[in-house]
């Protein structure tokens, strides 16, 4: 007869990642970063993905700039991030860059995350120092 054989459960470090493809363990993480995960989304109600960071991550303000449905949400992470300068965070999906706004004109009417459903989130990762945003530029000023 055949012996049963038991089921090995592993479990496996929470991975981030930090920047064109690169996964890290959160405790190789010299930066500040904040997570919400997604089983605190589905109990939000919220308009757009963005707006759970409010309140929820810590050093994250905003705003909804608009009343359109879908608008712009302004987000601050540690604050103003330049004087007359752009002090909108870069959004990275899935390791894509995504352009929140009209990139020909610097407007910033559209919210590129509204189009997605929150159902669809798994986690979002705010990186929030100069040392976690240094791989994707001058840009991520403002945070990731």
């Amino acid at each position: 007869a055949k012996k049963d054989t038991a089921t090995k459960s592993t479990q496996i470090e929470e991975v981030v990642m930090v920047g064109f493809g690169q996964k890290k363990a959160v405790k190789e993480i010299t930066g500040s970063v904040g997570t919400l995960k997604a089983d605190k989304l589905n109990d939000l109600p919220i308009a757009s993905p963005e707006s759970a960071l409010m309140g929820r991550v810590a050093g994250v303000q905003g705003g909804i700039s608009s009343g359109q449905p879908g608008g712009f949400v302004t987000l601050r992470i540690r604050g103003q991030a330049s004087i007359n300068g752009n002090n909108n965070p870069i959004y990275i999906i899935d390791g894509v860059r995504v352009m929140s706004g009209d990139p020909t004109s610097n407007n910033t009417t559209g919210n590129i995350l509204s189009s997605l459903n929150p159902d669809d989130i798994e986690s979002m990762t705010v990186l929030k120092d100069a040392v976690s945003t240094a791989i994707y530029g001058a840009d991520a000023g403002a945070g990731v």
